[in-house]
């Protein structure tokens, strides 16, 4: 995939998702009866090119305060980075969209979802996301 409308493309083929302009999501349920939405969303700028974060909450910032804790936790994994997004303590992971391929992305995806729905479970003990 070599273009946003490519992606957007493999993951409406592949997914069940809602696309609105620059952001798909993608709802997941876990065997476990939970449920865990994820984004995909256009990024980038023209001195580094088009990229991709995939995107999932953990919780809204009125946990702040457990935001070391959380990222504590988040260290040990594979990939995403904690981030506060706009209201939420989401995790990220971030590619460039140039080269990105189906293992690339549905790997991230599972990766984040997984991950964030663990670190919501752990540290809320929610499931609003």
């Amino acid at each position: 995939m070599t273009t946003w409308n490519e992606l957007v493309g493999f993951l409406a083929t592949n997914y069940t998702c809602t696309i609105n302009g620059n952001s798909v999501s993608l709802p997941y349920s876990f065997d476990n009866g939970r449920t865990q939405t994820v984004f995909v969303n256009q990024a980038g700028n023209e001195t580094h090119g088009d990229w991709v974060h995939v995107t999932s909450a953990i919780a809204d910032v009125s946990h702040v305060g457990k935001l070391e804790a959380i990222c504590r936790v988040a260290e040990s994994k594979l990939c995403g980075g904690v981030i506060i997004d706009g209201n939420f303590i989401v995790i990220r992971d971030t590619m460039p969209l140039e080269n990105l391929d189906a293992n690339e992305i549905n790997s991230s995806v599972a990766l984040v979802v997984g991950i964030a729905d663990e670190l919501e479970r752990i540290f809320i003990g929610t499931d609003n996301f």
